[in-house]
């Protein structure tokens, strides 16, 4: 089979993957269209954080804060994700809050909960 051929194939076959490929529906709220562009729709809102002003966003398999770096010079939709995370109570002065949050709602790959913020047994 010759290289033009081989081409010819990958290409086909890549065609045919694309088309089985999901597509994402539209956004229906501003908080789908600003998770969808903060993340790709591929991370749970709850591991989105605003701290001081800077997204982001907690990784389990590295059990930490990743910090993101946005560069789409978009800035409606920045304050529109900002006020989205500072609506459901995803915003923090700093990114130890952050983290301190993480533990708090023992999200996976978090280490476990200060004895301070383990909830309390008698409560139950």
């Amino acid at each position: 089979m010759g290289k033009r051929a081989r081409n010819k194939r990958f290409r086909r076959q890549l065609a045919e993957a694309r088309l089985r490929e999901p597509v994402p529906p539209p956004p229906r709220t501003e908080a789908e269209a600003a998770l969808w562009w903060l993340t790709g729709g591929h991370v749970p809102t709850e591991h989105c954080f605003l701290a001081a002003e800077r997204f982001c966003i907690w990784s389990p398999e590295r059990a930490d804060l990743l910090i993101t770096c946005i560069s789409d010079g978009d800035p409606a939709v920045h304050e529109a994700c900002r006020a989205f995370l500072r609506r459901s109570g995803a915003a923090f002065p700093t990114v130890e809050a952050v983290r301190a949050e993480v533990r708090r709602r023992g999200l996976p790959g978090a280490p476990a909960a200060e004895p301070s913020m383990a909830p309390d047994p008698a409560a139950r």
